[in-house]
């Protein structure tokens, strides 16, 4: 059977396919999970199926390879995008918490993807609030027609990249958009929140989490402030947003070059011009 090549994180979510159902788990490090079972087998079977459909169940931690037994599995941090997850270390605890105290929950058909998303967003989900961005957050300030990217670092203040020569504010149709193959020199400062947004709206857009695991918080803070100073730009290679998917997961990804069509409009860049036309937008 084929298995999911992606390497679970500490705190992810994985799904693992059984013919008849789906086995929710949560990755607690070392190759093992903690999720629900009988009691008897991590495999309700045939034989114990109706089990899984009515009988009673505990949290058990075993390993991934014992609880997936050659089934395709996948990470699935599906809430991600709605929610913010717990510390990993919380997430982590909470779950070798409750495969010690042999509490029992009723079906897994019921109560299988409940149990893990209460480990990984809590028993009551904390939403993302524009309001309350956490340090490694990316932060995603609409202009007229694009989106600058910033990284908050804490205490009110961000960490972003500009081009020497290209504007904060404003549109795209001014000369330094002209020529969008053009390197310029930029540079990365450490500013309030508010004195980047100015009159424009903002919100927190971590886009990426479910695909990319985000390095540890204090990791981007320290590469953030690290980078502070002259740097290289370009707008189709090496852009704000380039820059702050780079810290938050080490991967420089930017949706406003790389247009596939969508809800929102953005700067298709193209060579020997910029025209606007639209990007594949965040369709959470």
């Amino acid at each position: 059977m084929n298995q999911s090549s992606e390497k679970p994180q500490r705190g992810d979510i994985i799904v693992i396919l059984h013919l008849r159902y789906m086995d929710w788990a949560v990755y607690v490090g070392g190759g093992n999970v903690v999720h629900l079972t009988s009691g008897k087998s991590s495999t309700i079977g045939l034989s114990n199926f109706f089990t899984y459909l009515w009988g009673d169940t505990e949290a058990t931690k075993e390993p991934l390879k014992d609880a997936a037994l050659g089934r395709v599995r996948w990470v699935c941090n599906h809430l991600d995008h709605k929610y913010r997850p717990r510390p990993v270390d919380e997430i982590i605890a909470a779950a070798e918490k409750m495969a010690c105290n042999r509490k029992k929950y009723g079906a897994p058909i019921q109560n299988s993807e409940r149990f893990v998303n209460a480990l990984r967003y809590g028993q009551i989900p904390r939403k993302w609030s524009n309001e309350d961005p956490q340090p490694g957050d990316l932060i995603e300030i609409s202009r007229s027609v694009f989106a600058h990217w910033a990284v908050y670092v804490g205490d009110g203040y961000v960490v972003h990249l500009l081009g020497s020569d290209l504007p904060l504010l404003g549109s795209c149709s001014s000369s330094p958009c002209s020529s969008p193959c053009e390197d310029r020199n930029g540079e990365v400062k450490r500013e309030r929140l508010r004195d980047v947004v100015g009159g424009d709206t903002y919100r927190v857009n971590n886009y990426l989490d479910y695909k990319f695991p985000p390095r540890p918080v204090q990791a981007i803070i320290q590469l953030a402030e690290e980078r502070v100073g002259p740097c290289y730009y370009n707008v189709l290679w090496a852009n704000c947003e380039h820059f702050a998917t780079d810290l938050r997961y080490g991967k420089r990804y930017s949706k406003q070059v790389r247009p596939q069509g969508g809800e929102h409009l953005g700067v298709c860049f193209q060579k020997g011009g910029a025209t606007v036309g639209k990007y594949e937008g965040d369709r959470r």
